[in-house]
């Protein structure tokens, strides 16, 4: 397990659930014990008492051993004109050996692609101190989502890395 250091004064750490209104597990799994402590795979912190969610554990991307969360790159690149809000990916890429680096998959409805592709790298860089190597455009629709409309990251990466689907 990574230590997950504090952001903006609060402190960042992983999400774990136990009580009575716990699922008895996972199909398959062998059975939670209500009493034990369980692992979302959420992060999160404490804000005047509440939880507030900041992304998912296994989505987390270091970059220069930096905490980038996806949903503050997304938000960010989301403000450029033209770029579908809640539909840009943001997933770190680390080819066995080579310095981790920041891809994001956009969709987007224009067709100024080399201008768009400025705007992000510019809008991240400047909202959230990180440069993106590679944004890939796709047309709006197009990035894969599960049922209830989330953005399916890991599953955007491997597109990316395999060169699969996304333009």
């Amino acid at each position: 397990d990574r230590e997950v250091p504090a952001i903006s004064g609060r402190d960042v750490g992983q999400v774990e659930i136990k009580g009575a209104c716990m699922m008895n597990g996972y199909l398959g799994n062998p059975a939670i014990d209500r009493n034990d402590w369980f692992n979302t795979g959420d992060l999160g912190y404490f804000h005047d008492g509440d939880l507030v969610i900041v992304g998912r554990f296994k989505e987390l991307i270091v970059l220069a051993g930096r905490n980038v969360y996806p949903i503050d790159v997304e938000r960010a690149a989301a403000s450029v004109e033209g770029v579908r809000a809640g539909r840009v990916a943001a997933v770190g890429l680390d080819e066995g050996g080579m310095r981790p680096r920041l891809a994001l998959a956009v969709e987007y409805k224009g067709t100024d692609f080399d201008a768009a592709r400025r705007q992000v790298v510019q809008r991240v860089t400047a909202d959230c101190g990180v440069v993106p190597s590679e944004v890939v455009f796709v047309p709006p629709g197009d990035l894969p989502i599960t049922t209830s409309g989330k953005l399916r990251r890991l599953e955007v990466k491997r597109l990316i890395e395999t060169g699969g689907g996304l333009r």
